[in-house]
């Protein structure tokens, strides 16, 4: 056998480390993780994290885990992996009511299947022999505490559920993610040691130098040095609200705070002057994120401590930027102010790639910058709402959410009498930054033709949907339009002349050139128009959009601000649909068209959308509850794969919270050009190749001509060598489109400069 006396000769890694030993420390570090972690000690979580971080490993025991130790540790040929074999066995040993123990178990790691409903513990241990039966045997008995009960069924139960779907069952989902964050986290943290400091603690057992390790993590290194701050350079009333905003805010708070407010001089303020911790602002996107980077930035650099607060900008998994002021043994994400994405943020839940980050992401401070974004009917949406359960409900870490246009979306995380802490109070705002008026005015129009816009009157015109902003921008002769289909190039050339012309330090001239544009600018740009033009969307879409329209209050005359409303508008009124109601459109279109031909001022707008909120509250309930509902139907269906280390690359629908599982990415002909072929983007298919991108007899041909002119052209871009090999199986080349360097090659849209991916239908309009 393998066990002679004890477990000592069974390994946990290949640095010689055994597996009690490994075991018995990460217990120690879990425990002191959810002693820093928990509001409340709540015993069956805190017996859970004690027993679930012993038996972690315990499938590590089989003979063939510990040959493929020595041999090969990083690749396997187990049918089933560790933690698999670990929650198996287990559950034929401990009562069957202690799922949450025997859910960490079996998410300690990702899983091989692809469908959790593929197999049984009795499937799993039919494949284990008796004597490594054995030996896991000895090391329950040996690691659990004597008052543990030990005991033997032989109840069948099925894999458990990552996320649960039933019932909605967010406090059970919001407990696994503080049980996983406390194990896994420990495990993390204790495979990160290196030996000598392993053997140190594994002798020594110190819990004041585990609970010091784990608290660093989180500690700001700037710290406790607020006498440091300068703010000669600031408006002081409005630096006055601020700081009081500041004081007022509890463990969990929602601000409402105006169009240029300053939210990033706030959460600034949040962090520095009430927190030693770390601080993760978190934004919708990249677009969003980069633009809260700089606003950041710039408020340190202003309060004198630009050069002191490490600072640094993560997405698409790494860090893009950093401020300078690093650490020697710097790592990504874990600066002291982290600017990121959604995606990112969450990923941790969703993910073992960086499963590590739980305790980092649930004991920082958090910002979450324009939360308003985040609701719809996917997953992303539904895993937020878990982190915030997960936070809101077992911890005492600080949240700070941020908008302009609150929505109630918080009913969706509190319970009992624990309520979040609304600035300044539910349906109200803070003061806007000026008192200028605007000229409201609301049109109905019979089509997307009819909105006209003067071409140099620095204006913009934000449309819902692709097409009709390209159709406007051509019939407009706007300067530049601006949307998410550009190749990366040609997007931030956009966006840089966007700022140059109509950022806070730009002229306010009033005959700039106009700009026609998509949702991708309503959100956090720091810019301002002299004048609005909308196709309505919700109450969110238009306040949001305001909020660049004369955002500063100093141009010269009184902004015109006209929300359209268009009957034969296809594409926008069907992302009425999708990104809101049709229903709800339609009331806000009514409710804001009796201030038609009124001068009214952003405080005021905000009373009406406060008041909109009120009168439809119960409407506007129902959907943010179909939202969530529709989210954990895809949700509940995401869990952590296990992938061997070759071939791992990005796919079309990697980002599980975004995708449909219907993704692809795609390439078009660069319109005017020999065959030159654009950047890849990304679209979904929508279950039919030929219906959704209009293909015609011919199509098919054309694709593998396309394909030998980039094979013959050698462009790095793309490797279409194999597909060609295949007899040009049509069924394969479209199942390869999921990868990027294999694209699909779209015939029913080019890419043409100026307008990005545009449909040939909708080009052969505008000649």
């Amino acid at each position: 056998m393998l066990l002679e006396k004890s477990n000592t000769k069974l390994l946990e890694n290949t640095n010689g480390i055994t597996l009690m030993e490994h075991s018995k420390l990460v217990s120690l570090f879990a425990v002191e993780i959810a002693n820093q972690t928990l509001s409340e000690k709540d015993k069956i979580i805190m017996n859970s994290i004690k027993i679930a971080s012993l038996l972690h490993n315990i499938g590590k025991c089989t003979k063939l885990y510990q040959k493929e130790l020595k041999t090969n540790p990083k690749k396997t040929n187990q049918k089933y992996l560790f933690n698999e074999v670990g929650w198996a066995f287990v559950s034929k040993h401990i009562s069957i009511k202690e799922e949450l123990i025997l859910d960490s178990i079996y998410w300690t790691s990702g899983v091989k299947s692809k469908s959790l409903s593929d197999y049984t513990n009795d499937n799993i241990l039919d494949t284990i022999e008796e004597e490594d039966k054995s030996n896991m045997i000895e090391f329950m008995r040996e690691v659990l505490p004597s008052e543990f009960p030990i005991s033997n069924n032989n109840i069948k139960i099925k894999t458990p559920e990552y996320y649960s779907s039933e019932n909605m069952n967010i406090v059970l989902n919001a407990e696994k993610t503080i049980i996983r964050t406390c194990i896994i986290s420990a495990n993390n943290i204790v495979s990160s040691l290196d030996i000598n400091k392993f053997k140190e603690l594994c002798d020594s057992e110190d819990s004041a130098e585990i609970a010091r390790i784990i608290s660093n993590l989180t500690k700001r290194t700037f710290y406790n040095k607020t006498d440091e701050l300068d703010f000669s350079g600031f408006d002081s009333e409005r630096l006055n609200i601020q700081k009081r905003i500041t004081e007022l805010c509890e463990e969990t708070t929602m601000v409402n705070a105006p169009a240029g407010f300053g939210k990033s001089l706030l959460s600034v303020l949040w962090n520095l002057l009430y927190s030693n911790k770390k601080m993760i602002v978190v934004c919708p996107t990249n677009v969003i994120s980069e633009s809260t980077y700089i606003n950041i930035k710039k408020e340190l650099d202003k309060l004198g401590v630009g050069k002191k607060v490490s600072m640094e900008l993560y997405y698409t998994s790494k860090t893009q930027k950093t401020n300078g002021v690093i650490k020697e043994d710097f790592t990504e994400f874990n600066s002291d102010i982290i600017v990121t994405n959604i995606d990112n943020f969450l990923s941790p839940t969703i993910s073992s790639k960086n499963a590590g980050r739980l305790f980092f992401i649930n004991n920082c401070d958090v910002v979450f910058d324009e939360y308003h974004i985040l609701v719809g009917n996917g997953a992303l949406f539904s895993c937020f709402i878990n982190i915030m359960n997960a936070r809101f409900r077992f911890t005492s870490s600080r949240t700070l959410l941020l908008s302009a246009t609150y929505i109630n979306i918080n009913k969706l995380w509190e319970y009992g009498s624990k309520k979040t802490k609304i600035l300044p109070e539910e349906n109200s705002h803070y003061p806007a930054s000026h008192k200028k008026p605007y000229n409201i005015k609301t049109i109905d129009l019979k089509d997307i033709n009819e909105i006209i816009i003067n071409k140099k009157s620095s204006s913009v015109v934000i449309l819902n949907s692709i097409s009709n902003s390209q159709k406007v921008h051509y019939n407009n002769k706007t300067e530049k339009l601006a949307h998410s289909k550009f190749q990366e190039g040609e997007r931030k050339e956009i966006f840089n002349h966007i700022y140059k012309n109509y950022d806070k330090n730009s002229s306010r001239s009033l005959s700039k050139n106009s700009i026609t544009a998509t949702n991708i600018i309503q959100e956090s740009l720091d810019i301002s128009f002299a004048n609005l033009s909308e196709s309505v969307l919700s109450p969110l879409a238009t306040l949001q959009r305001i909020g660049r329209c004369n955002r500063f209050g100093d141009y010269n005359i009184t902004p015109e601000v006209n929300i359209l409303r268009i009957k034969d508008g296809e594409g926008d009124n069907r992302m009425k649909q999708i990104l809101y109601t049709s229903e709800l459109s339609d009331r806000w279109f009514e409710y804001i068209g009796k201030y038609n031909n009124k001068l009214i001022t952003l405080d005021e707008l905000y009373v009406i959308y406060n008041d909109f909120n009120r009168v439809y509250s119960k409407e506007i309930s129902k959907y943010i509850e179909k939202c969530f509902e529709d989210g954990m139907k895809s949700f509940s269906k995401i869990f952590p794969r296990y992938f061997k280390s070759e071939g791992n690359g990005i796919t079309a629908n990697s980002n599980k919270l975004r995708c449909t599982g219907s993704e692809i990415f795609y390439i078009c002909k660069i319109e005017g050009s020999n065959n030159q072929y654009s950047d890849i983007f990304k679209d979904v298919h929508r279950g039919s190749f030929s219906g959704s991108f209009s293909e015609k007899k011919g199509t098919y041909s054309q694709i593998i001509k396309a394909m030998k002119i980039l094979d013959k052209r050698k462009d790095e871009r793309f490797d279409y060598k194999h597909l060609l090999r295949r007899d040009w199986n049509e069924e394969y080349i479209r199942a390869s489109a999921i990868y990027p360097n294999t694209p699909y090659i779209r015939f029913d849209v080019v890419y043409k400069n100026g307008y990005g991916v545009i449909k040939k239908k909708i080009l052969n309009e505008l000649k």
